[in-house]
């Protein structure tokens, strides 16, 4: 499951676009291969974007909430601290790519 964060309307490409590609490159790579993913991809307020992939979360049981309830389900208490992230299990790995924006 993907859920876009637009927070101030923007387009979805507006978010994706905002992507570094070595990060984009990894998540729809990631997203083709693997099960039980769910993304919240989102635009920070100094325009570039974020997305935190969270493992072994069956976006299937999840697609009925809005996205306060989807945040609090799957981050528990993650701080939203880091551009990249994957989640796996409670425990945030930040993801680092060479290539800027």
């Amino acid at each position: 499951m993907i859920v876009i964060n637009n927070i101030d309307d923007e387009e979805i490409r507006d978010v994706t676009d905002e992507t570094s590609q070595d990060a984009y490159m990894y998540l729809t790579n990631k997203l083709n291969i693997e099960t039980n993913l769910t993304v919240i991809w989102y635009k920070t307020e100094f325009d570039s974007s974020d997305y935190i992939l969270i493992e072994g979360v069956n976006g299937k049981d999840l697609y009925h909430l809005d996205l306060i309830e989807l945040e609090n389900t799957v981050l528990d208490d993650y701080k939203f601290d880091k551009k990249y992230v994957k989640l796996i299990n409670g425990k945030a790995i930040e993801l680092k790519f060479k290539t800027p924006v």
